[in-house]
């Protein structure tokens, strides 16, 4: 497996966050990936949109570069990755 964890924003210029997670999952080499996603977006039907795609956590910006290496490594240590 090439990745190890995949960070996505939401707002993206060909294909949106939703459908890049939706591909991914579909694959089943990608099922245990973890999928991080970034976004401006905070309004409840987003975010839930977003973990019905199929992401593993939801990251709201503004944010912390310490927060996003913590949530990071928290996804890599919980997949033994």
């Amino acid at each position: 497996m090439p990745f190890d964890l995949v960070i996505l924003d939401l707002e993206m210029p060909v294909m949106n966050g939703y459908d890049v997670c939706r591909t991914l999952r579909s694959d089943k080499r990608w099922a245990t990936l973890p999928i991080l996603v970034r976004s401006v977006h905070t309004h409840p039907q987003d975010i839930l949109a977003g973990f019905e795609a199929g992401v593993s956590d939801y990251m709201i910006k503004p944010f912390s570069e310490a927060q996003l290496r913590a949530r990071a490594r928290s996804w890599l240590t919980r997949t033994g990755r």
